[in-house]
């Protein structure tokens, strides 16, 4: 199992939540930037 380590102080915003969770995951370019896509 893989632990990830995500600094909430960061998050302030919409855009600053998936900015964090997408570094964090390595989600791709093309990821949706929404709350559909980020539970997909």
């Amino acid at each position: 199992m893989q632990l990830v380590k995500l600094d909430t102080r960061r998050i302030t915003d919409w855009d600053a939540f998936h900015d964090a969770f997408a570094e964090a995951f390595g989600f791709p370019e093309f990821h949706g930037r929404n709350m559909n896509a980020w539970i997909d």
